[in-house]
């Protein structure tokens, strides 16, 4: 059985900033370390999603701003309901957050992941943050279905699929209102 005793004590001593990271001109929910501030600290100016985040509401991919994450559908549906949740604060990496913030983030995935279940019917929902190219943290979410080309394999590299305009706002209402429906 795994002492967790440690690990409990050092995120209960880790100090929770009740701020907006200004620094980031960031939005949303107020949950950052003193370990991401740090990170920010240190002369990073400019991040795309921040700047989604911010403007999110007038985002053609939007689909719900939850309490610590923001959800988005992904515009190449190669993988049918494919999704991006982004945190609702700067937080780099898995390393440079707190606790708490770990916690909701992964809470809020799993009612995510079970709509996207319910709505699309895959075979299976892989996730992934990487963070190579965007070091803002963030889930991909993305359905599997048996007859997908990658079947069996990591979803990369994968087709590009547009949908038109009108489908693509469906998908966004359906995935919008099954989780206003569990989450109130």
């Amino acid at each position: 059985m795994l002492n967790t005793t440690s690990h409990e004590k050092r995120f209960k001593e880790e100090q929770v900033l009740r701020e907006p990271c200004q620094s980031m001109g960031c939005t949303g929910h107020d949950l950052v370390s003193d370990a991401s501030q740090k990170v920010l600290a240190g002369g990073k100016t400019d991040c795309i999603f921040c700047d989604i985040l911010r403007e999110s509401e007038n985002d053609e991919t939007f689909i719900k701003r939850l309490e610590v994450g923001s959800l988005f559908l992904h515009r190449n549906q190669n993988y049918l309901g494919r999704c991006l949740y982004v945190s609702n604060v700067h937080v780099d990496n898995f390393p440079h957050m707190d606790y708490e913030l770990f916690f909701h983030l992964n809470r809020e995935m799993l009612l995510i992941c079970r709509e996207i279940e319910k709505i699309f019917q895959p075979d299976l929902v892989n996730f992934a943050s990487l963070g190579n190219v965007i070091r803002h943290f963030h889930y991909h979410i993305i359905p599997r279905y048996e007859h997908d080309p990658n079947w069996g394999s990591p979803p990369w590299p994968s087709g590009e699929k547009k949908l038109k305009k009108e489908d693509f706002k469906q998908l966004i209402s359906k995935i919008r209102t099954s989780l206003e429906e569990v989450d109130g």
